[in-house]
């Protein structure tokens, strides 16, 4: 069934041998079943329909089949999850399978991925294919400890093109380790003082999408420490410190400002003088648009006041905490 399902393209048939063998290896046994297994997931993934990573997920899975497959089966099942358009849920179980016994193959997957879509931007082929997900979350727990690993093939990419790889393999390091561990922020402050502008550049793509977080700040200060007074990397560090990802209410954006003022104190400590001056400048720029931002938020509230006829009184709290 599974060579005339092949021969005559019944992508139908394919997919129902894909089930059966998923769900019930024993009754076929290893060997076929594995055989079986990789040639239907190559089939599939050049027809391109049929989700072929829900019976390898639900199934293949819990029964064992998946890690039973052979190198041949292994990487048959790599190359399709290599030209899935999306990594979804069922990809990355999948991938979460492999995470401890094929760390090295599981990152180099997202390396490829993103070099077809650098080809494909290249010919102007929109084919919504997403290299990297906006968010991980089986991955991230299977993958804890593979920073060391991580960090240098994702610069590796950004290198290949800086331009696309900016926010992906930047992105790729942030979503896999969202709270980012001692181990990973050494290897960032390594890149950091390297004074290797690429490197350097890379640690402030990553640390831009940790909005802010206090984990990171340690990194930049290290990094600003290296730099000398008009380097233009310290523009970019000061919007690495501004990124403040999502904002509430009308004064969120003041919210946010303070939270940066407040966390300038360690950077103002600092016993380097690069980074005190650094952190000096910061601040009156801060206080600066924390007063701007006081008074628009005020001033919006004002008006929707008026539009609705309501008093104008106690608009707000202050920046200082107190009420108008």
């Amino acid at each position: 069934m599974a060579r005339r399902a092949v021969e005559a393209k019944n992508d139908s048939a394919a997919f129902t041998v894909l089930e059966a063998v998923a769900a019930r290896p024993e009754e076929f046994g290893l060997p076929l079943a594995r055989r079986l297994c990789g040639e239907m997931i190559a089939y599939l993934d050049t027809r391109q329909r049929y989700r072929w990573t829900h019976p390898i997920w639900l199934w293949g899975k819990r029964e064992g089949l998946l890690m039973q497959l052979g190198d041949s089966e292994r990487r048959n099942l790599f190359i399709a999850l290599r030209n899935l358009p999306k990594i979804d849920y069922h990809a990355e179980e999948i991938l979460a399978a492999f995470a401890s016994s094929n760390t090295a193959a599981v990152i180099d997957l997202f390396g490829e991925r993103l070099e077809r879509q650098r080809q494909r931007a290249r010919t102007s082929i929109d084919d919504r294919f997403e290299a990297v997900p906006f968010d991980f979350k089986r991955l991230r727990e299977a993958m804890t400890g593979a920073s060391a690993l991580a960090l240098p093939r994702a610069f590796e990419w950004y290198v290949q093109d800086p331009v696309l790889a900016e926010f992906k393999s930047a992105r790729f390091i942030s979503n896999l380790f969202p709270e980012p561990s001692a181990e990973l922020i050494q290897l960032l402050t390594e890149y950091a003082t390297s004074k290797e502008v690429q490197r350097q550049q890379f640690v402030i793509a990553i640390v831009t999408n940790y909005h802010g977080s206090p984990a990171v700040h340690v990194v930049l200060r290290e990094l600003v420490a290296v730099l000398d007074i008009d380097d233009p990397l310290l523009r970019d560090v000061r919007i690495a410190l501004g990124a403040t990802g999502l904002m509430r209410g009308e004064f969120g954006h003041r919210d946010a400002l303070l939270s940066q003022l407040s966390a300038l104190e360690l950077w103002l400590a600092d016993p380097r003088e690069p980074v005190r001056r650094f952190a000096e400048d910061l601040r009156k720029s801060l206080d600066n648009a924390i007063a701007a931002a006081q008074r628009s938020a005020e001033a919006d509230i004002a008006m929707r006041r008026l539009e609705y006829g309501e008093p104008l009184s106690d608009p707000g709290p202050r920046g200082d905490g107190t009420n108008q």
